[in-house]
């Protein structure tokens, strides 16, 4: 029996190396982007409302989302801190000034970076994976890949070559 690797395999195999290999720096600039959020929200909203959302939060709603604009343009949302006071006008947003606005969506792009090369990373791997077709390729050219990947429901028959050459040759 051959220890084959199949497509499924390989997918999964490269998602838990990505995820080793980009989770955390992912992970770090999303705290980042909603730090910023959260403060160039709560810089926006009145001290004294923020205190009283803070003192009777029953009465208030509160997201895990904001939606943010600036002079003249639509608003987007932004990833924000848990439990976010919302105490804005939900269709346009809360306004920050132009250079707010720009700080917040090169943290948001960082992130998206980020994400975007962790998917390429994931794809590039399981391509690789799928190429080496074997547990013996695998071992002498990324070896660092074994320990995700899961052989023991991937035995395939060998392929008797013997048998197709008596019969080509016959």
């Amino acid at each position: 029996m051959s220890k084959a690797i199949t497509r499924a395999m390989a997918d999964d195999a490269a998602k838990k190396i990505a995820a080793k290999a980009y989770n955390k720096k992912v992970e770090i600039a999303l705290e980042k982007l909603k730090k910023a959020v959260g403060e160039a929200v709560y810089a926006v909203y009145p001290k004294p409302l923020v205190a009283l959302a803070n003192e009777y939060p029953a009465f208030f709603k509160f997201h895990s989302s904001v939606r943010i604009c600036y002079e003249g343009h639509y608003s987007t949302d932004f990833p924000a801190p848990d439990n976010t006071l919302d105490c804005y006008n939900s269709y346009s947003g809360v306004l920050v000034s132009i250079e707010v606005y720009g700080k917040l969506e090169k943290f948001r792009n960082a992130y998206k970076n980020l994400t975007n090369q962790r998917e390429s990373y994931e794809h590039k791997v399981s391509d690789a994976l799928v190429q080496l077709k074997s547990k013996k390729n695998v071992e002498a050219n990324f070896p660092e890949a074994l320990e995700f990947l899961d052989f023991g429901s991937a035995n395939v028959p060998a392929v008797r070559c013997e048998d197709l050459r008596k019969i080509l040759y016959s």
